[in-house]
């Protein structure tokens, strides 16, 4: 177990996403096939949105909430480095592999704010981390939508 301020959960979540969008941005541009930049394109502009998304959060939240501990089975700062950023091995991966790469990372940041919605006391910071918990499994379920349509372009 860990315990980390709440501004370290959000910082460790958004920073998921920014270096989601990097590696997204950074494969889509040694891309060859049409198709596949398309969706990485698509995949780095959708973690960007979410990382400004936490980072507005970030900015609204009080400092009493960001100040609060919360205790996590892993510290949210490593998850990001337990994390495949292989580009070699998923610069030739199939639209299939990069859809389920995505996935897996909204999945991560899903545990997080899943864990935390069900630990966090007081309420109110319980229903911050389940506002949050909404926001990923929404924006989960439009990039889950949105590039099954354009594999079937």
């Amino acid at each position: 177990m860990a315990s980390e301020q709440v501004r370290y959960v959000l910082k460790g979540t958004r920073s998921i996403h920014e270096r989601a969008a990097r590696y997204f941005a950074h494969l889509a541009m040694r891309c060859k096939q049409q198709r596949a930049k398309m969706l990485l394109d698509y995949l780095a502009g959708h973690e960007r949105h979410l990382a400004d998304a936490i980072l507005q959060a970030e900015a609204g939240a009080s400092e009493k909430v960001l100040s609060t501990w919360v205790t996590t089975t892993v510290p949210v700062a490593h998850l990001i480095d337990q994390m495949d950023w292989d580009e070699a091995h998923n610069a030739y991966a199939s639209c299939d592999e990069l859809v389920e790469k995505g996935l897996d990372i909204a999945n991560q940041v899903i545990e997080v704010y899943e864990e935390l919605s069900r630990r966090a006391e007081p309420a109110w910071l319980q229903e911050l981390f389940l506002q949050l918990l909404d926001m990923e499994q929404q924006e989960e379920k439009l990039m889950a939508k949105q590039t099954l349509r354009g594999m079937d372009l």
